[in-house]
């Protein structure tokens, strides 16, 4: 990434992002209101733009075929960077996402969504090392805990991982809504611990 740094972090949460050894430049974000909602204001606190590739992990948004960079609050930087060290450890090579920061209110709703914040990512699904796809909207298997098939598990495991883990704050998977249906929406609300799994094995707020 042109002019990405390591080492020079002008804020205490820059500073980790250089500790993490994570390639990012400082960014601009123009506070702005999503559509149809001019009461409402979007604003990245700390915006970076990230490496679109973390840890050897590469990030592609939509049918993109190589990574580019990622508008998120430095926040989000970081959890990313563990977000690519957990993949990593399941032979995960891609992750396909649909996005980071937009200007947007929760689906259906008029409140604004953590990606107006810069702190939510949509994760389509992954390449792995020995070349297989994992989709969430083909491969989740739902109202189970104990997935059949290899992507399926791979899948569950992961979304487990990221709420277990704390890496992120909220983890909603398919088993949410019909919204969710095609993807991992995962992001820091803060003081908020919940994942969407199967409906045997729900944890909500713990």
């Amino acid at each position: 990434m042109p002019n990405a740094r390591v080492g020079q972090g002008a804020t205490a949460c820059q500073r980790k992002l250089d500790a993490a050894s994570i390639a990012y430049r400082p960014a601009e974000f123009e506070s702005q209101s999503p559509e149809g909602h001019p009461d409402l204001v979007c604003g990245v606190d700390d915006p970076v733009w990230v490496a679109g590739t973390i840890h050897g992990v590469a990030f592609l948004r939509g049918r993109e075929n190589k990574p580019s960079r990622m508008l998120a609050s430095c926040e989000l930087a970081i959890a990313l960077g563990r977000l690519a060290q957990q993949a990593k450890a399941q032979g995960i090579t891609q992750v396909i996402h649909a996005g980071t920061t937009q200007c947007r209110t929760i689906s259906g709703g008029d409140r604004l969504s953590q990606h107006a914040y810069g702190r939510a990512i949509d994760v389509l699904g992954f390449r792995t090392a020995d070349h297989h796809t994992w989709s969430v909207s083909r491969d989740w298997e739902h109202n189970t805990a104990h997935p059949a098939a290899p992507k399926g598990r791979g899948l569950f495991l992961f979304a487990q991982r990221m709420h277990e883990d704390f890496v992120f704050n909220i983890v909603l998977t398919p088993e949410y809504n019909d919204a969710h249906k095609d993807h991992f929406h995962l992001d820091l609300t803060p003081d908020r611990h919940f994942i969407s799994r199967g409906r045997e094995d729900l944890l909500l707020g713990d």
